[in-house]
């Protein structure tokens, strides 16, 4: 017969690290576990496809695990939890067909037994359950310090988780187990399962635990048993509920059985106020996911406009920039124009001084040369006078003879 181990709890109650334990005992939780995250370090021994299915619950639900109030039944008689039901006992089939003892754990199950365990009866398999009880205080702390939860919330959901994981516990091989005291002494309490589940206890395997996967500095918090009764966001039920848990984990049976049927009748009490609670805090949530998308939606804006301004002062700066570029250049235009122009100016100047001078010589060229002419008009009138006077004519045969015998004087001999 195929053997199934539940373990049954709350979050945040060392489901995991029970469920690690259970490992050592020979109890193998599959391939297909959620890899470890911040949070949860050492591991969580969920299988990722059975985590997914019971998501889908609380989805179809219009819910989800972290609401209070949460009741399946209007859903399990419907064609969607129907179709949940399927995937959910075809997914058990292909999982204990690879293993004889098979490990199943997810904060998410005690609130979805009532899709589990028939699927499980039908097989006829042996199922036996493990029930990890912490301080609901404790819980609350490690909720608030992960999820911002408030503690009156974790101690409802601790609550509803704890009273549905018993009341399935109570009529099938289980063992309740306290996180305390397995901190404190896990090699007695590894032996007091291993005992009440049938499972073999190895010292190399629990060895290996103790080593690998116990770690007390994880544990942050320990709160006595009184507190609880005195907290403001505690209630009775949740008190009662406590105290007959851990009876049950010091093996107290046969006094804790006679108290269940009132543990159930408080919850009958008390359902109507979890259910509102719920609805209430749903409400509250979709109210915070609009304001969240909202404030999403006016961040993206703020971004947008934050950007279109950074492009804008990038483009005044560039505009800034090319008119110190221009204004540079301008001025460099302006230096280079005002020193040609002093040269020009003083080119100017010089060749005025110099024209001055042209004139002064013009002036007194022109002066000469009108003496010259004077002087020349002179000379010709005297030259005519001679030419016309008789005395040159007379002469004229002379000075003909005189230039006779020159040429003659000049021809060789």
């Amino acid at each position: 017969m195929k053997t199934v181990v539940m373990t049954l709890g709350m979050h945040r109650s060392g489901t995991s690290l029970l469920s690690a334990a259970l490992e050592c005992l020979g109890v193998d939780f599959g391939e297909h576990l959620i890899a470890p995250r911040p949070d949860n370090p050492r591991g969580f021994w969920e299988d990722s496809a059975i985590v997914e299915l019971n998501e889908q619950v609380f989805a179809a639900q219009g819910s989800s695990s972290s609401c209070v109030g949460v009741d399946g039944a209007g859903l399990l008689g419907s064609e969607a939890g129907k179709v949940l039901q399927r995937r959910m006992g075809l997914l058990l089939d292909q999982r204990l067909a690879c293993h004889d003892l098979f490990g199943i754990k997810d904060p998410r199950l005690p609130r979805l037994m009532d899709f589990w365990m028939p699927l499980l009866d039908a097989r006829r398999v042996d199922v036996a359950l493990v029930v990890p009880v912490r301080h609901p205080l404790s819980v609350a702390a490690s909720l608030q310090a992960r999820d911002g939860f408030s503690t009156a919330k974790s101690l409802m959901l601790w609550y509803e988780h704890m009273y549905r994981a018993l009341r399935f516990a109570v009529t099938r091989r289980m063992v309740v187990v306290d996180y305390d005291m397995f901190m404190a002494q896990p090699r007695e309490s590894l032996l007091r399962i291993a005992d009440r589940l049938g499972l073999p206890f190895s010292e190399a395997s629990f060895q290996c635990f103790s080593v690998g996967i116990l770690d007390r500095s994880l544990r942050h918090t320990c709160f006595d048993a009184s507190l609880l009764r005195e907290h403001a966001d505690a209630f009775p039920a949740l008190v009662e509920l406590h105290d007959l848990l851990c009876g049950l984990a010091r093996d107290e049976e046969q006094v804790c059985v006679r108290r269940i049927e009132a543990m159930e009748r408080q919850f009958a009490d008390v359902w109507p106020l979890l259910r509102h609670f719920g609805q209430m805090d749903q409400e509250s949530w979709r109210t915070a996911q609009w304001y969240l998308s909202d404030h999403k939606r006016l961040v993206a804006r703020e971004a947008e406009l934050v950007g279109w301004i950074s492009r804008l002062e990038s483009t005044v700066q560039a505009g800034e920039t090319a008119h110190r570029q221009a204004a540079a250049w301008f001025e460099a235009q302006e230096q280079a124009y005002l020193a040609r122009l002093q040269a020009v100016e003083r080119e100017r100047d010089a060749l005025l001084v110099s024209m001055e001078g042209l004139r002064g010589a013009l002036a007194s060229s022109e002066a000469t040369q009108s003496d010259l002419r004077a002087e020349l008009s002179a000379t010709l009138g005297r030259l005519e006078s001679i030419l016309s006077s008789r005395s040159w004519r007379a002469t004229e045969p002379l000075r003909r003879c005189a230039e006779w015998v020159g040429r003659i004087g000049t021809k060789p001999i």
